[in-house]
């Protein structure tokens, strides 16, 4: 609700799943400029993909428009990459967003909400999309239908172990750890950046400070042990 009375960015989605893979997504981002590097622009798009037919968009202000061909960004160096961040971010997920962000060495951001990432993704406005979250914590219809136009665009789509998506387990992808979606050549070291994020931090103990050659062996005087 509050997204929407912001007219920040969100998502009318719809998918088709076909024996836990979905076949076909269609995106209605009302919000999303048709250019991005014009955000007070044209806006509202919709986005639609069949698996094997390819992904397309038309502008939703011109009856008379025709639709184009999506297709992610050509990123293959890490250091390129724009990665989606979430308007109104968790901290926590946050922090490991931006941790895996650094170990590929990059600071490029676009920020904004909704299954509109994923079409970030598709026309090559962002090239990474995460989504960090707990095993089984992710609804289905969050990503059943931006999944498929990312891929027909020419993405990756994957949990952040590196594993497809499972859509036939319910409402729930129960199977799967959080959501990386890029533009396909850097997918490996995202998703490996993503897992280095989740490491916890090495702790340092200075030199000495764990050093009990001195600790006294016996009890101490008016002590009962």
């Amino acid at each position: 609700g509050d997204v929407y009375k912001r007219q920040d960015q969100y998502a009318v989605a719809l998918a088709l799943v076909v024996d836990g893979k979905p076949v076909m997504g269609v995106l209605g981002c009302p919000n999303l400029p048709h250019d991005q590097t014009n955000p007070e622009g044209g806006k509202g798009v919709l986005q639609a993909a069949v698996k094997g037919k390819g992904a397309v968009e038309i502008r939703l202000d011109d009856p008379k428009a025709r639709p184009r061909t999506l297709r992610v960004d050509g990123v293959t160096d890490p250091k390129e990459a724009v990665v989606c961040d979430r308007v109104e971010a968790d901290k926590a997920a946050q922090s490991t967003i931006d941790r895996a962000a650094a170990h590929l060495g990059t600071d490029k951001r676009l920020h904004l909400d909704s299954q509109a990432k994923y079409a970030a993704v598709a026309r090559g406005d962002a090239s990474i999309y995460y989504r960090d979250a707990s095993k089984g914590s992710q609804k289905a219809w969050d990503h059943g239908a931006g999944v498929p136009v990312v891929q027909e665009a020419g993405g990756k789509v994957t949990d952040g172990k590196g594993r497809d998506l499972d859509f036939g387990r319910g409402k729930y992808l129960k199977k799967n750890h959080g959501i990386v979606a890029t533009s396909g050549a850097i997918h490996d070291p995202a998703v490996e950046a993503l897992k280095e994020a989740k490491k916890p931090p090495k702790v340092e103990v200075p030199e000495g400070m764990l050093d009990f050659s001195g600790f006294h062996e016996e009890p101490l005087e008016g002590w009962e042990w």
